[in-house]
């Protein structure tokens, strides 16, 4: 069984947005808009930047089998 939480940093993130994107095709998003964007994610855990790794709680509910 899962725990109902997992920890996900930056760079986790950022391999969930460029893993399944073609080789020839464009970024979903661009590495600048990326690190903007990875500020205000590590900002929606109060906790996240006390972590040894910065990493953003979030529930894994959809994962659990």
């Amino acid at each position: 069984m899962l725990p109902a939480w997992k920890l996900v940093t930056n760079k986790e993130q950022w391999a969930h947005f460029v893993e399944d994107v073609p080789p020839c095709e464009p970024p979903v998003l661009s590495r600048d808009d990326f690190l903007g964007w990875a500020e205000a994610y590590l900002d929606s855990d109060p906790h996240a930047r006390e972590r040894v790794l910065p990493a953003a709680k979030t529930p894994s509910g959809p994962l659990v089998v």
